[in-house]
């Protein structure tokens, strides 16, 4: 058997939701790559941002679009580096009802400067490392744009 067929069959074998949320990010990858060249930042997260937060989702829908977020970085057509998973993320998140932080945190290594993007809900790390907070020192408060960008 081809690896095309067995990528395929692992996509059908996903739970409907996980498989929705996978295309999802998927889809979504491409586009923020190429939005954040066109637009910048500020606009591209103002936009995933809109919108009011309902009721968070369940344990099990936000276990689903962080596994889907990753399992669609995996197989993107684009490099889905932190930043670009984690505005993936939110943006599925929001969706869902949820209202995510996006955090992000710098370090130095080796005489590098490093930069790293995740997401928390609820003071919950979703798709990185519990100590990520210590492995990167974070900004004191989590990224808010404001909701006039696009105007």
């Amino acid at each position: 058997m081809t690896r095309r067929f067995h990528r395929i069959r692992g996509f059908l074998d996903l739970p409907p939701r996980r498989r929705r949320l996978f295309l999802q990010a998927w889809t979504l990858f491409p586009l923020l790559a190429a939005a954040l060249r066109a637009f910048g930042f500020r606009r591209v997260c103002g936009l995933l941002m809109r919108g009011p937060a309902g009721a968070p989702p369940d344990p099990e829908g936000v276990a689903d679009a962080v596994a889907a977020v990753e399992l669609a970085a995996i197989h993107s057509p684009v490099d889905a580096n932190c930043l670009l998973r984690s505005l993936a993320l939110v943006r599925i998140l929001r969706g869902l009802g949820a209202d995510p932080r996006l955090r992000f945190g710098v370090c130095q290594r080796d005489d590098r400067f490093e930069a790293h993007a995740w997401v928390e809900l609820g003071g919950e790390v979703l798709n990185d490392a519990p100590d990520v907070g210590i492995r990167y020192r974070p900004f004191d408060t989590p990224i808010t744009v404001p909701t006039h960008v696009w105007r």
